[in-house]
């Protein structure tokens, strides 16, 4: 009788779950069903949840522009990867293609920037050359006070 008493009251919340979250559009509706149906206590979660959503204030602008940013940034990330990992099958099958002349390319960009590499380390040391003649650095002038 007892367990009959339990089942009853068990159905009543689960109705009234079902009910509710429909009628006030909570979100995740099938997790409160489930979660209610198979441990009780978490009625009493979802009755906290349910205050929350229906006296949460409406957004102010500041939190909407966040919102919509946050959503711009997924977008875009989300795009990047699928060009990477597009570009990552178009790399794949070159290579399974013509391993040859994969290696090659792949010589070719290694030694492309090793190049880039030398010409800038070039540019950073004529610059720095130019700095110290312009400061007076290294041209063996000393002050007097520092003999």
């Amino acid at each position: 009788m007892q367990g009959l008493i339990q089942v009853a009251v068990l159905c009543v919340l689960v109705a009234f779950v079902i009910y509710d979250t429909k009628k006030i559009g909570i979100r995740h509706r099938n997790m409160w069903i489930v979660s209610t149906a198979l441990f009780f206590p978490s009625f009493l979660i979802y009755l906290i949840r349910r205050y929350q959503f229906i006296h949460q204030g409406p957004l102010s602008k500041r939190q909407i522009r966040e919102i919509l940013k946050r959503k711009r940034s997924r977008v875009r990330r989300e795009k990047a990867e699928a060009r990477r990992r597009d570009w990552e099958k178009q790399q794949h099958a070159k290579k399974k293609e013509n391993p040859e002349a994969y290696v090659k390319e792949k010589e070719q960009i290694r030694r492309s920037r090793e190049e880039m590499r030398q010409r800038l380390d070039e540019e950073l040391a004529d610059q720095q050359q130019r700095h110290r003649q312009r400061m007076g650095l290294g041209t063996g002038q000393r002050k007097k006070n520092e003999k």
